[in-house]
């Protein structure tokens, strides 16, 4: 039994072969004004710094490739705010044919794209792309860090934006072979708790 179950698995496996989210390479982007952005040595990440000749620092692409499979966009920031200012910041995705009029772009449910930050703090967000009809599309993606005050310690750092497919039916495979096999253990203990 134990040799049977080690095949089907090591079968399973090499089918499954198992979907990959693509990360955003940030090393593409711009910021305006230059130099406000310090990209991460691996490029998974940046810091958008505050510059005191203006009130609102941008770091973008406009041309984000989303594949037609895509089911989440997940990323990670960290957020701090300096010592009595009076900051914000926005990240949010965009329609690229407009960036003068910069058009969030929106969900199945008509829910923008979009995270404010008004004080400091980290996390994670998912935004769930399922339905969006930009699907197979590029889009923009931005982070703008807003100055209300005169002072400039503050900064935002995005990490780890990835776009995660949907399963394929592999990795679905996979996932309902371990869960069968769970299940199978299970019964074989309980008959021989009950013999």
């Amino acid at each position: 039994m134990k040799k049977y179950f080690a095949i089907v698995s090591s079968i399973v496996l090499f089918i499954a072969g198992g979907s990959e989210a693509t990360l955003i390479d940030f090393s593409t982007f711009e910021s305006d004004p230059s130099g406000t952005a310090k990209v991460g040595p691996d490029s998974s990440s940046v810091t958008v710094y505050e510059d005191p000749s203006v009130m609102h620092v941008l770091f973008y692409n406009s041309s984000i490739s989303i594949p037609a499979d895509s089911m989440y966009l997940t990323f990670d920031y960290d957020f701090v705010e300096g010592f009595e200012n009076d900051d914000d910041v926005n990240i949010y995705l965009y329609d690229p044919s407009d960036r003068a009029i910069m058009t969030r772009l929106r969900d199945a449910n008509n829910n923008p794209f979009e995270v404010f930050l008004y004080s400091s703090g980290s996390g994670s967000v998912t935004w769930n792309l399922l339905g969006a009809d930009f699907l197979g599309d590029s889009v923009g993606f931005e982070v703008d860090l807003n100055s209300w005050d005169l002072r400039t310690d503050s900064h935002i750092e995005v990490s780890n934006v990835n776009i995660t497919p949907i399963p394929e039916p592999g990795t679905i495979l996979l996932l309902t072979t371990g869960l069968l096999g769970i299940a199978g253990y299970g019964i074989r203990l309980r008959k021989k708790w009950k013999s």
